[in-house]
């Protein structure tokens, strides 16, 4: 990713999207210059934001000698372990429903996970971020945690399971 942002791979890529799905505090505290932050509950608008509503028209076509520069899509939450992998999955399933038709065709064939997420990223490339690192758990903002893990819960239907950590801080 601190490739991409550099430029180092311009040749071969057309443009990428960084999406940041942390918690707005966690989002505001600091995140990577140019990503875009997504929340739970906005799965309509975001899956609008990133995918027409027509699938692709033909199946593509594949050539050795194919030098069409990618589109990438790079998701990442605080570790890259939960709300990251949902939001590229929820990406890739309208994906691949959308183009059914056309398979393997895909709007998106190069989606990414970011390796051990925000808090990872922040350590080894600050100077690539805005801000700093805000954790989930930061005690600061214990009421903006529980109030967004009120809302994860509804709109997920209340399956939304706590992680351990999660359930010591007794939200």
């Amino acid at each position: 990713l601190a490739d991409l942002i550099m430029g180092r791979h311009k040749n071969n890529v057309e443009s990428f999207r960084i999406v940041d799905v942390r918690y707005k505090f966690e989002y505001d505290g600091g995140h990577i210059r140019g990503a875009e932050n997504w929340q739970h509950g906005e799965d309509d608008q975001f899956l609008s934001a990133f995918l027409p509503s027509a699938p692709l028209p033909a199946p593509p076509q594949y050539c050795l000698e194919n030098t069409e520069k990618r589109n990438i899509l790079i998701f990442h939450c605080e570790f890259s372990s939960q709300r990251g992998p949902d939001f590229y999955m929820k990406l890739r399933e309208r994906d691949r429903q959308l183009n059914k038709d056309v398979y393997p065709g895909l709007h998106y064939p190069e989606c990414y996970l970011l390796h051990l997420g925000y808090k990872e990223f922040f350590k080894n490339f600050p100077d690539l971020c805005t801000g700093n690192y805000t954790e989930m758990i930061d005690p600061r903002h214990e009421n903006d945690l529980r109030k967004m893990r009120a809302k994860s819960k509804s709109w997920s239907g209340g399956t939304v399971a706590r992680t351990g950590r999660m359930g010591r801080l007794h939200l």
